[in-house]
């Protein structure tokens, strides 16, 4: 019962977030994405440092202890963000943004329709991402039924891609962590029992800097092809890391990089490019739909978050069970 309603909750929480961060700039979405990974490296210390106050053991009151402490923080930070969310809505910062997004959502429904009237096109007072977003839909004479048609899952264009950026990030991520890096085993056993709850440490710092860095580079916003590209050349890592010391029953792969080096090295770089290509599809993303519609963008590339987890754990159990 602990785990359904914290979980409701936290989606609940994620996804509302996310979609009131799509009315904003770019930078309160990597905002919402730097504390996910903190929370990460939050619990990876944990896991940490209960492992070693069990004097290594990974099994009975370890667990137990990390599973309470988790489900604490957790309730914690609900509440937490119940209490922030009510505080949010009195920021005059926050309402001078909403205000905008308004005017805009409305500025647009309303050139929309006098194009319908007029049987034609009224560009005036939209920028590209507008106009591509508005060209691509049906000559639909109802002007709402028009805007509605890019907030389906596969989208058009930059839409679709940003969303497939975030789903395939989170599938070769998840398709390899922490199922296949759990089980590398350390060449020199110099950390004993803490090799593993190292390694996901160190995974979680990688992803917290990874999306730092999406707000350093790059300068302007990535196409969505080129960064779609990019997230789908992250599935090299599933060989390397399967190359490595693995100590899983049964496994077929050769061991290539026997070194702790190499699982240290993949391992994190696996993480900050996680981080850094996550964020920008989160952080720009809603910008390429219509204004109107951002916040619902927002939500369906949360879902797509969620849904690159789900899938990305499937393929995980395919990997161990073929390899």
């Amino acid at each position: 019962i602990v785990i359904i309603v914290v979980g409701a909750a936290t989606a609940l929480a994620q996804g509302g977030g996310f979609a009131v961060a799509s009315d904003l700039p770019p930078v309160y979405a990597q905002a919402i994405m730097s504390g996910q990974a903190a929370s990460g490296v939050a619990v990876s210390l944990v896991a940490l440092i209960t492992t070693a106050g069990a004097g290594g053991a990974t099994t009975g009151g370890a667990s137990a202890t990390q599973a309470e402490v988790y489900f604490y923080v957790a309730t914690l930070v609900l509440l937490a963000c119940a209490a922030a969310t009510w505080y949010m809505e009195k920021i005059p910062l926050y309402r001078e943004y909403e205000s905008v997004a308004a005017e805009n959502a409305q500025r647009e429904y309303a050139n929309a329709e006098t194009s319908a009237l007029l049987g034609g096109t009224d560009t005036d007072g939209e920028d590209a991402d507008d106009i591509e977003s508005r060209e691509t839909m049906n000559d639909d004479d109802d002007a709402s039924t028009r805007l509605t048609k890019s907030s389906r899952w596969f989208g058009h264009g930059e839409i679709r891609s940003y969303r497939l950026v975030v789903l395939v990030t989170f599938i070769a991520t998840l398709s390899v962590f922490p199922s296949v890096t759990s089980a590398i085993e350390s060449s020199h056993g110099a950390l004993g029992e803490l090799w593993s709850p190292t390694l996901f440490l160190l995974f979680n710092i990688g992803d917290l800097l990874g999306r730092h860095l999406a707000t350093a580079y790059p300068k302007s916003p990535p196409s969505g092809a080129a960064l779609l590209k990019t997230a789908t050349l992250r599935f090299l890592f599933v060989p390397l890391l399967a190359t490595c010391r693995v100590t899983i029953p049964g496994w077929r792969p050769p061991s290539l990089f026997t070194s702790d080096i190499f699982p240290i090295v993949f391992i994190f770089t696996l993480a900050l490019s996680n981080g850094w290509i996550a964020s920008l599809g989160m952080m720009y993303g809603p910008s390429v739909s219509p204004a109107s519609l951002r916040q619902r963008e927002g939500v369906v590339l949360t879902l797509a978050l969620v849904a690159g987890i789900f899938l990305g754990t499937l393929l995980s159990l395919v990997i161990t069970a073929l390899l």
